[in-house]
């Protein structure tokens, strides 16, 4: 880890997690603040540090999951994208080997008024590998305006690319509350599953948000959500959506 005078920083943490006697192991676990990883179990928990990310940081998560493991990825707590002399950064780079799993579903990411944060996520699936990606935005504390906040995903199975897509919201990136993307709500998350799965695509719309959960092709379904409530997300991924288009 290197700091950058009394605050920013540049911070790489590396997980590497193996199935050994139908156990977990992870015979690597790196981190400096503000990633902190704490194994419990079979679940790697991501615990803040410090306060952050804070504008200027430049961090990075590489993740392997060996063939036959199965490993699940939490965190502590929401994390807040703090405003600094430029932007914060995250770069999480992640290989399932075949076999291998990986659950990842982090607490909320807020991203403030003054922040901007840029995030990109590289997944690299080999055979039969599968995962199950859960990732919130909260625009704003309540009450307050929101920072930019700036996500892409690449999933590439077996060497080609299967899923390719970006989120760009925020006061700085026009367009992004109108009815394509936010839709004038605070809250934005997204699904990605890639093994089997049978349940049908959907829309829903109601009072607390927007629904849409589109099977993609080889096994990949994708839900996307919109919605002023963390709690009425959480809930639409424990009921699913009630509209099939």
């Amino acid at each position: 880890m290197a700091r950058l005078g009394d605050r920013v920083m540049l911070a790489r943490a590396e997980l590497v997690a193996e199935a050994s006697d139908g156990r977990l192991t992870l015979p690597v676990l790196r981190s400096d603040p503000p990633i902190l990883l704490r194994p419990t179990g079979d679940t790697v928990h991501l615990v803040g540090g410090s306060a952050g990310p804070l504008g200027g940081d430049r961090l990075r998560l590489d993740v392997t999951v060996r063939r036959d493991a199965c490993l699940r990825l939490r965190s502590a707590a929401a994390s807040v994208v703090l405003p600094g002399p430029t932007a914060s950064s995250l770069h999480l780079a992640i290989t399932i080997e075949p076999g291998g799993h990986l659950d990842w579903r982090p607490e909320p990411a807020v991203s403030v008024a003054g922040g901007s944060h840029e995030q990109v996520v590289d997944v690299k699936l080999h055979g039969d590998a599968t995962m199950d990606w859960t990732e919130t935005v909260v625009l704003g504390r309540s009450g307050e305006p929101s920072g930019d906040w700036s996500s892409l995903m690449r999933v590439v199975r077996n060497g080609a690319v299967a899923v390719h897509q970006q989120l760009r919201v925020g006061p700085g990136h026009v367009g992004s509350d109108g009815p394509a993307v936010m839709d004038g709500r605070r809250v934005s998350a997204a699904r990605l599953i890639v093994g089997p799965s049978t349940r049908p695509d959907c829309v829903s719309v109601s009072d607390t948000g927007a629904w849409t959960r589109v099977g993609l092709a080889n096994d990949i379904e994708q839900t996307q959500v919109v919605s002023d409530s963390v709690a009425d997300i959480a809930a639409f991924f424990d009921i699913g959506c009630t509209q099939a288009t």
